[in-house]
């Protein structure tokens, strides 16, 4: 089925007041499955049903960010890069939706003093 998102259209799918979509409670409470300054390149088995986000930052520093979410059969989920010079820089993922006991690999790396990093995957519960 062709899903559309223009009222207009025959084929408008309003998929805010589908029972089908689940937004978290707020995105004022989340929790960490991995937080500091050092590389994150493992596995998680995510807890709840969620969505999660990660990130990395060079702060003070600057530096390279590479993140990678993977599947536990190998499938990218998202994949992001962030080359630079003389500053420091952020990269975020996407909000993904996951489903609890989901296993998902996580490759965040940065080129920056990673004392001086911040790595981080938060959840939001649903």
């Amino acid at each position: 089925m062709f899903l559309c998102y223009h009222k207009n259209c025959p084929y408008y799918y309003n998929h805010l007041n589908s029972s089908r979509v689940s937004f978290p409670k707020s995105y004022d409470t989340y929790d960490y499955i991995a937080n500091g300054n050092k590389n994150i390149i493992q596995a998680f088995e995510i807890p709840i049903d969620c969505y999660i986000v990660a990130y990395v930052r060079t702060q003070s520093n600057s530096g390279d960010c590479f993140m990678r979410i993977s599947s536990s059969n190998g499938n990218t989920i998202y994949e992001g890069q962030i080359k630079t010079k003389n500053t420091y820089q952020y990269l975020w993922s996407s909000l993904i939706p996951v489903k609890a006991k989901t296993t998902l690999r996580f490759d965040i790396e940065t080129s920056s003093n990673n004392n001086d990093a911040q790595i981080a995957i938060k959840y939001y519960p649903l």
